[in-house]
């Protein structure tokens, strides 16, 4: 009978061996930080108001997490921001606050302040359902504005400007015109108080290429082969798998798209690996084409990557 219990010891000793190997690798700090969005529920302020910002961080698999970041108002005579993300308004203004951690900087939030109730606050851009336009065409941006309090104001006169004339134009009635490929931000005006940034893409957002192509191969002993290409698609870019695509299974295998082909420190992950064998597609929005260098097939687990292809350029 101990025989026996000391058999199945070994066997399962054996087993745990074998599933630790299968995937095991550089260890990912799951707090790692990759990207930062701040919020708050009132980007305009009287005179000594106060709001409250948050900051949600996000790790390389795209899990939300809080921590510490530090706080940066642009303008601190318009307001001041503490290490609580507590906003304080000072003077008559704009400013434009952002977060940072481990290197990483987050959205940027306007904020205004004002002395008067009833005066313009903010400005609000509105487009029809795309932020996409072609070289060539145009799109009819309208802009409204409101006060501290959010109500509509009775504006109409707005001054309208574009980040890069030589990317698209707009003119004083909010009509922009793409001229080329790129990324640009417009911007609406009046009673000396700006819009947000409203973001555009024009033509194919600056990438000369329609695709770029690929071979997998395998790393750290694992076997992974077949090709992959990269085209852009809407506001972002697709991934398709070759037919001859084929990867080694193991537990938690994801694709990540990365500047590395070993980490995915900093990269952007496209989804949990559907299939170990044939074509397949994922897609990302807000990812140029131009942006990674590689493609990871990568186990989440222990953080090792199964294999890698490296895109032309």
């Amino acid at each position: 009978m101990k025989q026996i219990k000391m058999y199945y010891k070994w066997v399962g000793l054996l087993l745990l061996t074998v599933l630790l190997n299968a995937c095991v690798g550089e260890d990912v700090r799951q707090d790692s930080v990759r990207a930062i969005e701040i919020t708050t529920t009132r980007t305009a302020l009287l005179i000594g108001q106060n709001a409250n910002l948050t900051a949600s961080l996000k790790n390389p698999f795209g899990d939300s997490f809080s921590g510490d970041v530090s706080w940066v108002s642009s303008t601190p005579a318009v307001a001041t921001i503490d290490a609580s993300g507590i906003l304080t308004a000072v003077s008559i203004g704009q400013t434009r606050v952002t977060a940072t951690a481990e290197g990483v900087t987050s959205n940027e939030l306007l904020i205004t302040v004002v002395s008067d109730a009833n005066s313009v606050a903010t400005i609000v851009i509105t487009a029809p359902s795309t932020t996409n336009v072609g070289v060539g065409s145009t799109l009819q941006l309208t802009a409204s504005a409101r006060d501290v309090n959010g109500n509509a104001l009775n504006v109409s006169d707005f001054t309208w400007t574009s980040s890069s004339t030589s990317i698209a134009t707009v003119d004083q009635n909010g009509l922009v015109t793409g001229v080329a490929d790129g990324v640009v931000t417009i911007t609406a005006s009046a009673n000396n108080i700006d819009s947000q940034a409203y973001e555009l893409t024009i033509g194919s957002g600056g990438s000369s290429q329609a695709s770029r192509t690929a071979q997998f191969a395998g790393s750290n002993g694992y076997r992974v082969s077949g090709d992959a290409s990269l085209a852009a698609a809407g506001n972002g870019i697709k991934l398709s798998l070759g037919s001859n695509f084929s990867s080694q299974s193991g537990p938690g295998l994801y694709l990540y798209l990365s500047n590395s082909s070993s980490s995915v420190s900093g990269g952007v992950e496209l989804g949990k690996l559907r299939k170990n064998s044939g074509s397949d597609e994922y897609t990302v929005d807000g990812v140029a084409l131009d942006q990674y260098k590689f493609v990871i097939v990568y186990c989440k687990p222990f953080g090792a990557a199964f294999g890698f292809a490296e895109f032309g350029q």
